[in-house]
């Protein structure tokens, strides 16, 4: 494995890790969060492929997802910090199955997650309001999903899951 995508792997690993926890306890995705991912997404796409075209079609697709979360962020569907966040992520997952994959994942943790917050909301009523309304961490469904990738799509998780299996 190449030392420079390793440090990228590792990188992207704790920027996931990060961005989770501190939307739980800030609920604030930062604009360095968002412009850092995609640096390293596009160093790890770059890093991954001899030929310059896929770059090209992994930050078009990345804009692509980025307005269509704006269209969300409009209609108060998602939040600003998630939206940025996703096509970073998007970035580096590529136009295909994955991100499909991804967004279902990001789906279903930010369902559960959604549940828990309601319980959360009963037992600690401050927690997560703000404007009267129960905000949802949703960077902890993005990072849940990301992380999966992760395992499955990077190096370092291929050869952690491999050393788990064993």
């Amino acid at each position: 494995m190449n030392m420079f995508v390793g440090i990228c792997e590792i990188a992207m690993f704790a920027l996931l890790i990060w961005g989770g926890g501190n939307d739980i306890l800030a609920f604030r995705l930062p604009n360095w969060l968002t412009l850092s991912t995609a640096v390293i997404a596009v160093a790890l796409v770059i890093a991954s492929s001899n030929v310059l075209p896929p770059i090209a079609w992994h930050l078009g697709f990345g804009l692509v997802v980025l307005v269509v979360g704006l269209v969300l962020f409009r209609f108060n569907l998602l939040g600003g910090g998630d939206v940025k966040w996703i096509a970073a992520l998007a970035i580096w997952l590529g136009p295909n199955l994955n991100f499909l994959r991804f967004m279902l994942l990001m789906g279903f943790a930010g369902g559960l997650l959604a549940m828990v917050m309601a319980v959360v909301g009963h037992l600690w009523p401050h927690y997560g309001r703000q404007e009267g309304r129960l905000h949802i961490p949703y960077g902890v469904a993005i990072a849940v999903a990301g992380m999966e990738y992760w395992l499955r799509g990077s190096v370092l998780g291929h050869s952690i899951t491999a050393w788990l299996a064993s």
